[in-house]
């Protein structure tokens, strides 16, 4: 028999923590089995197969995946075409709810579609929840509902709408017990996917109290260490954005 789980794909949510989508899958789901796909839609594309972007996801999913291990589960990792990849998962798992986040880009939009369609279709439901963001672009426009172009403006519309609840935490961490125990196997090399280590130097996830209180007095003085260096972690997920701004409001 075909083991019976529900799969949380992570993207662009390379966390354990505070993950809107993980919670969910965890939260609503008896057995859960964490999924990356190494995309080779994208990968293709990268002529520099010393691609910092590339080793630092790898470095990522490899911790992940020694976490997972530790609680008696483990990372999924695949590479190939989503759509090749999401066939092959059918054939493999009685799968019974796909769950991810938000993916906002043009070309997530149009694979998470796909996906969706082919999941349907074996009648398995598709959730995705919004994790990237405090509001999402629908949230905060003009009042003729069309989006901003100027940042102030912008800015303050974000600040009335913001309230505390806005940022609560989806303590994703407290539900392990939901994954699925397997005998782990192991993550593919960056070799095996095509690509070679970097000189990459990855960036602290440690952000201080005092460099969020004098943020407003040193993030654009080049000759202060006075920037989040936050930026990596937030395009891939690596911290959560709803921790930042709870800290952030919380000084």
């Amino acid at each position: 028999m075909k083991p019976r789980v529900a799969l949380h794909w992570f993207r662009r949510d390379l966390r354990l923590e505070d993950n809107h989508g993980l919670y969910r899958a965890l939260s609503e789901h008896e057995q859960v089995l964490p999924l990356f796909i190494f995309d080779t839609t994208i990968l293709d594309k990268l002529e520099d197969k010393h691609d910092r972007r590339v080793d630092f996801i790898h470095h990522t999913l490899t911790d992940l995946h020694q976490r997972l291990v530790e609680v008696g589960s483990g990372l999924h990792v695949e590479h190939g075409r989503p759509l090749d990849v999401w066939k092959r998962l059918l054939g493999t798992f009685d799968v019974t709810a796909v769950v991810v986040n938000h993916d906002h880009e043009p070309y997530g939009i149009a694979r998470d579609n796909e996906i969706t369609a082919l999941v349907k279709a074996h009648g398995i439901p598709f959730r995705s929840f919004k994790d990237i963001s405090i509001f999402e672009r629908s949230e905060i426009t003009k009042d003729d509902g069309l989006p901003y172009t100027v940042y102030t403006p912008y800015m303050r519309k974000w600040r009335d709408r913001f309230l505390p609840g806005s940022a609560a935490a989806f303590p994703s961490e407290k539900h392990l017990q939901a994954l699925w125990k397997h005998p782990p196997r192991d993550v593919p090399s960056l070799v095996d996917i095509g690509f070679n280590k970097t000189d990459l130097v990855l960036p602290d996830t440690l952000l201080t109290d005092d460099l969020l209180r004098n943020y407003p007095l040193t993030r654009d003085l080049p000759g202060v260490e006075g920037t989040s260096n936050m930026s990596t972690h937030l395009r891939f997920g690596t911290v959560s954005v709803r921790d930042l701004v709870r800290r952030s409001v919380e000084l």
